[in-house]
């Protein structure tokens, strides 16, 4: 069996991988779990030999695979197919992008293939994430509260949840939006005007919007993590871009000026 979960979301795709994991050792306390770099060049070996390794004491085993294998050799494919039909073996692949050849069959569930999916949230959506994810802190937030942690955090689901978590430690349970400043919460008017800016018609405009938020002291990473949710035309791009950044080819002011000449 193998379960794909694929999408720029890493906070809910992380935590989905965290259940499944989790759900697996509580039925198979004895199990093996091989958690792999898939951009290690080393990660296709050690999985074919995990996975064709067999013991007498080992009744299931379970392998994390997180991203995909970058080096997608015929051998790893057919081995990946043939781990689909293996009732004894289980495989979770993590990946902020939908899979690419060689690696297309993973796309399609079936076949003892479960797809899952964690695009960035948006709308009505991120809202009621939101909702749910405070009732797990036991926190109830009022509409104008729960407006001003969507339009200061967008999509970045890992930071709403770790402002959540540092909200829930304070006695208060309903949390209105002077709260929330008292946490340091808050959306500048110039910030959201700057984001907006980096999506203009003109790449001028566009360069000239990012020059201003980097000058105000905002991180790269702040301005790059929020484009998704302000410019989900691009959010294709703008995951390469990130595994770009997060493989050490170039940083993210490198990356945000090359996304807004294109």
């Amino acid at each position: 069996m193998i379960t794909v979960l694929s999408g720029p979301d890493s906070y809910r795709r992380k935590r989905r991988a965290r259940e499944i994991v989790a759900a697996f050792t509580e039925t198979y306390p004895q199990a093996p779990v091989l958690r792999l770099d898939g951009n290690d060049p080393a990660a296709s070996e050690r999985f074919t030999e995990f996975v064709r390794s067999s013991s007498l004491f080992e009744s299931r085993k379970l392998a994390v695979v997180e991203p995909l294998f970058a080096n997608g050799t015929k051998a790893v494919v057919e081995i990946l197919k043939r781990t689909a039909d293996d009732a004894h073996s289980a495989v979770i692949v993590s990946t902020d992008a939908t899979p690419v050849s060689p690696f297309t069959f993973l796309k399609k569930g079936g076949n003892g293939i479960v797809a899952e999916s964690f695009p960035r949230l948006t709308g009505e959506n991120l809202a009621a994430w939101l909702a749910e994810e405070a009732r797990i802190y036991r926190l109830v937030f009022t509409p104008s509260a729960m407006r001003l942690l969507e339009e200061a955090y967008g999509a970045d689901t890992w930071s709403m949840a770790t402002e959540l978590q540092k909200i829930s430690s304070w006695s208060k349970r309903t949390i209105s939006e002077r709260d929330l400043a008292a946490f340091g919460v808050e959306t500048a008017p110039d910030f959201i005007q700057g984001i907006r800016g980096l999506t203009a018609a003109s790449v001028a405009e566009r360069l000239a919007s990012l020059a201003q938020l980097l000058a105000s002291g905002e991180p790269a990473l702040k301005v790059f993590s929020m484009l998704p949710y302000w410019w989900p035309a691009r959010l294709e791009m703008l995951a390469a871009y990130d595994r770009g950044v997060k493989s050490g080819k170039l940083d993210y002011e490198e990356a945000l000026t090359d996304i807004l000449i294109r």
